[in-house]
């Protein structure tokens, strides 16, 4: 089969019950050993076609994304970036405007044509910044408070006092089921990275 599922193709027949208005673009959901299973674009609708009833979507400049990586005829690599060709060195080296529908260059020699454009498909997570919760003076502060107990403490969490809300106050609990309260504060005047009621351990606060 030339086809494959993520394909986009165009309606052109309606020869086996499926109930796509033809000119429809759909795209290709599930693949039988005859049949395609399609989904429209622009209804929630899903029909099994078969291959004489539809064709491939000519790809075009409106199709490319940000991320895709495109190839020269000349062999070269670019990514799109905002409109942009960047080269290998974070460079912008051209524009999208200076492609035409069929992603042939209008200005340069054929070998700056577009023969060939990849979409990374899933993206691995290698690094997100873990903001702190406590800024220093409130880590130095609280880090002080609990230092003659720390090794008993089970959590600490912001609350606000009952019938006003804009007064809040830290509640640190003890593994023998004690609690201490710290002094109050106006909301959002200290503690702004701790979120209200949620509890935290010592290692979350950066107090271990």
């Amino acid at each position: 089969m030339k086809f494959k599922v993520g394909d986009k193709v165009k309606v052109i027949a309606e020869k086996h019950g499926h109930e796509f208005d033809i000119g429809e673009i759909v795209k290709i959901e599930e693949i039988s050993d005859r049949d395609y299973k399609c989904s429209s674009l622009k209804k929630d609708e899903l029909w099994w076609m078969g291959e004489d009833e539809f064709v491939k979507v000519k790809f075009t400049k409106s199709d490319l994304k940000d991320g895709d990586i495109i190839t020269y005829r000349d062999g070269r690599k670019r990514t799109i970036v905002a409109e942009s060709l960047i080269d290998e060195y974070g460079h912008e080296v051209a524009g999208l405007r200076t492609y035409d529908n069929e992603l042939k260059n209008k200005f340069s020699a054929t070998g700056l044509d577009i023969v060939k454009v990849e979409r990374p498909t899933q993206y691995k997570e290698v690094f997100e910044r873990k903001e702190e919760i406590l800024d220093e003076v409130e880590k130095k502060y609280l880090a002080n408070v609990i230092k003659p107990f720390r090794h008993e403490i089970k959590i600490i969490s912001k609350r606000s006092r009952l019938g006003n809300s804009s007064i809040c106050y830290i509640k640190i609990w003890l593994k023998n089921n004690d609690t201490a309260n710290l002094p109050d504060f106006k909301e959002n005047s200290m503690y702004k990275g701790m979120e209200p009621n949620r509890e935290y351990s010592l290692k979350e606060l950066g107090l271990e």
